[in-house]
């Protein structure tokens, strides 16, 4: 069963800073590989290039770094960069495109010329940014949203993440879409007038959204709220596919593979893997240490840095400086994370938007490593409450506070919930069932 060309489509790839889809999307690649699928890399950067990842062929397509428009930014995408990835479905020719985001870059444009060319397509929801404007499918920044889509709801919400007042963005979401529409022919943009406007270019995202949805064959769910959150927005059941996250380095196991190892005295040995942005919630984890400063414990932060969020980072360095237990350390090579993970006591994960996964949980879970993490989606979907971790009110500094204290009190309860950690499944195994539905698609084309 072979599939003669496969092209996979993330945000970015190596060498960028990659996260969790673009080591899924790798991990993916060369499980088909390695099956006798043909796999091309395709994604989006400041100039085009080609050029090899470890045996991967990567071709990457220009974008327009300047897009200013409005229109192509909440609607149809950016013309330059669907024009520019016309040229690498002519160069490659692929049998079927697998799309791994919903961007300016990787738009509905892009998908419309797949379709044009009969090329059959798959798309992956692997984070909130796909369906809400907010990015964190958190409403108001605070309580977890249902993901079902409003324009009236969702320009508020936006609004109030842009810094309006939300009593002032619950009055523009009530602003009638003719008004935006007119504004946008008399070329009004900038400020209250983008504000104005916000109703309807909330209305044009979401219209893009299901159009971008309606050109994929199947629609993959990596978890089941994003399963649900397509339901809530009438993609037709027979449309999505659910296939549950898979690491490609899932350890073997043995009598010994979660050893009893927590040392009933000295420091708790935390661990924080991510980005550093505000989502992650590293600042919410930093200000709970501060509340107890006397408590014995490390934590070894390993960051990926975030495009546009110096300033954030600025301040989670200076809050790092004033804790000596606290150490900002560089990122950690992925062939090398389970191994490093596995000299730790506890992975803390207080993401503050609604997580498809995110993977390092899974990869804790190998290392033999619980988690504390918040209750919110994708993570209370892989953590089992008081079994193999604890789940905490995402933001409540208190809750992760006193969590952390009664961990150091109790040491006990961290060997239970190591003894109750189950090895996550493998990338093989989502590989399978991926080329299962490449299959089922494409009909006759796999031998």
């Amino acid at each position: 069963m072979v599939v003669v060309k496969l092209l996979q489509v993330p945000y970015c790839f190596y060498p960028d800073p990659v996260g969790g889809t673009e080591v899924y999307v790798e991990s993916l690649a060369r499980e088909l590989q390695r099956a006798g699928d043909s796999v091309v890399i395709a994604a989006p950067a400041a100039a085009e290039a080609s050029y090899d990842h470890a045996g991967l062929p990567v071709r990457r397509f220009a974008l327009d770094p300047d897009l200013r428009s409005l229109e192509a930014l909440y609607g149809d995408g950016d013309p330059a960069a669907a024009a520019a990835f016309e040229k690498v479905l002519d160069a490659e020719r692929p049998e079927l495109v697998h799309l791994h985001a919903l961007t300016s870059a990787i738009s509905p444009r892009l998908a419309a010329s797949v379709r044009r060319r009969g090329i059959r397509l798959v798309f992956t929801y692997h984070t909130p940014t796909v369906s809400c404007p907010r990015g964190s499918l958190r409403r108001w920044g605070k309580e977890p949203c249902t993901g079902e889509l409003s324009s009236a709801h969702c320009t508020a919400c936006t609004l109030q993440n842009l810094g309006v007042p939300r009593w002032v963005g619950e009055l523009l979401a009530r602003v009638p879409r003719s008004l935006g529409e007119g504004l946008q022919q008399r070329g009004c943009s900038g400020g209250v007038w983008t504000a104005l406007r916000m109703r309807s270019l909330i209305a044009l995202r979401q219209k893009s959204f299901q159009n971008f949805i309606g050109q994929a064959d199947r629609v993959v769910a990596v978890s089941a709220w994003v399963r649900d959150v397509l339901l809530r927005n009438q993609i037709p059941k027979e449309k999505i596919v659910v296939c549950r996250h898979g690491l490609s380095d899932v350890p073997t196991p043995t009598p010994s593979a979660v050893p009893d190892r927590v040392e009933p005295s000295g420091s708790l040995r935390l661990v924080f893997v991510g980005r550093l942005e505000p989502l992650k919630g590293l600042a919410i984890l930093l200000r709970a240490l501060k509340r107890r400063p006397q408590l014995p414990l490390k934590l070894d932060v390993f960051g990926i840095a975030a495009p546009g969020e110096e300033t954030y980072r600025q301040a989670l360095r200076k809050a790092a400086a004033q804790d000596a237990r606290v150490r900002l350390l560089p990122l950690i090579p992925h062939p090398e994370l389970i191994p490093r993970l596995a000299a730790y006591d506890l992975l803390i994960v207080p993401s503050q938007g609604l997580e498809t996964g995110p993977l390092v949980v899974l990869e804790a879970f190998a290392a033999g490593v619980p988690v504390l993490g918040s209750r919110l989606a994708g993570i209370s979907e892989w953590v089992d409450d008081e079994r193999n971790g604890r789940l905490l009110e995402a933001s409540s500094v208190q809750a992760w506070s006193a969590a952390l204290e009664a961990l150091t009190q109790d040491r006990s309860t961290l060997a239970r919930w190591r003894r109750n950690i189950s090895l996550p499944r493998s990338m093989p195994d989502v590989a399978g069932e991926m080329r299962a539905l490449y299959c089922a698609i494409l009909e006759g084309a796999c031998a």
